[in-house]
């Protein structure tokens, strides 16, 4: 009778302890917000790397993308645009100066003149 209580309550940890440790891994290892999308009902994809401007994806259950027709450069030449602002920002970026002697220069100037006057 105590053998068997013994082997039911060990049975009892051992399965408690692996429900346990699945959770927790399950918890470490999973996306909270792509859970928490899903149980809303939205279905988010899984876009490969890059996207081909002009070329037609289909969708799997799973949501990866798999392409159906590609558009090649002569198809698409013509129809983009690019926004200038980013080749701005990537110039002013790379032609920027930026110096701190202005700001030591008042520093030194500023001790030089209180040391004197002192």
């Amino acid at each position: 009778m105590r053998r068997t209580l013994l082997r039911v309550f060990l049975a009892i940890v051992v399965l408690c302890g692996g429900w346990y440790g699945y959770k927790y891994f399950e918890a470490m290892y999973s996306n909270d917000l792509e859970r928490v999308l899903a149980a809303w009902g939205f279905d988010p994809l899984h876009p490969p790397g890059a996207l081909r401007l002009g070329s037609l994806y289909a969708v799997d259950g799973d949501g990866h993308l798999r392409i159906v027709c590609e558009a090649d450069d002569q198809m698409i030449e013509g129809k983009v645009i690019e926004d200038p602002v980013a080749n701005q920002l990537i110039e002013r970026t790379q032609a920027g100066n930026f110096s701190l002697q202005s700001d030591i220069d008042d520093a030194l100037q500023t001790s030089i003149t209180v040391a004197i006057s002192v």
